[in-house]
């Protein structure tokens, strides 16, 4: 399932954290903490690729950033 999230804030990869130990000894990582953006209910288990162009490096992609 996919789903849309509100950040309420941002902070470093930490030991409970999915895959952590991977970062051990390089540069950190970042995650959100959020709450489901429930207002944005219709974007919820539908795809993103028509976002991006063929060879995009950043997987990271702000829409509607006020």
């Amino acid at each position: 399932m996919r789903e849309v999230y509100r950040i309420t804030s941002w902070r470093q990869r930490r030991e409970a954290d999915r895959d952590w130990e991977n970062d051990l000894g390089k540069a950190p990582r970042w995650g959100f903490e959020g709450e489901i953006a429930e207002e944005m209910g219709q974007y919820r288990n539908h795809g993103v690729k028509h976002l991006y162009k063929k060879g995009d490096a950043n997987e990271i992609r702000y829409l509607n950033c006020d």
